[in-house]
């Protein structure tokens, strides 16, 4: 980590944004590969269900959560029949309900990192750049209507902050 940061206090603009996009990508690695310490003040906790391999919910470290979820939304994209390529191709019926389960599970990690991490973000100062990255995806989901307001209640302080005026949410269940 620290050969990260020192790569990116000099050099070129050039270099700099690609040390910067170094270290994000480093610290996204990090943050996959750091254990769940479950803290007992949090009224959040997340389990993993596939229905293939996990049939039930099941709590599990946050490093195989997000590794779990990143292999599933990444198999789930790349699905032709969940995500057709061509246009003479319709999209499955349940392509909508699939779309906001994405949202909902790449929530949840904006959710470990804001309240795990934190401090690693400050350190790094990638704060505003994580900032950035979740005002879009909040922005998205609720132009789309894909993760229902209940499911956005951890962060809805931080997104009170972040997003001044945060859109009437419409989404009705």
């Amino acid at each position: 980590m620290k050969n990260c940061v020192t790569a990116y206090t000099g050099g070129t603009a050039h270099a700099r944004l690609r040390s910067r996009r170094l270290l994000l990508c480093h610290l996204a690695v990090k943050l996959i590969t750091v254990f769940f310490l479950y803290d007992y003040y949090s009224r959040y906790e997340y389990f993993w269900t596939d229905g293939c391999q996990y049939k039930k919910p099941t709590r599990m470290p946050a490093n195989q959560y997000i590794a779990l979820l990143l292999d599933w939304v990444d198999s789930t994209v790349n699905d032709q029949k969940q995500f057709p390529v061509f246009v003479d191709v319709p999209f499955p019926s349940n392509f909508l309900a699939t779309c906001k389960k994405v949202a909902s599970r790449m929530y949840r990690v904006f959710v470990h990192i804001y309240i795990h991490h934190f401090d690693t973000l400050t350190a790094l100062s990638a704060v505003p750049h994580v900032n950035l990255c979740y005002k879009h995806y909040y922005y998205f989901v609720t132009e789309f209507n894909l993760v229902s307001k209940k499911e956005l209640e951890p962060l809805h302080d931080l997104t009170e902050r972040l997003c001044q005026t945060i859109p009437r949410y419409v989404y009705t269940e």
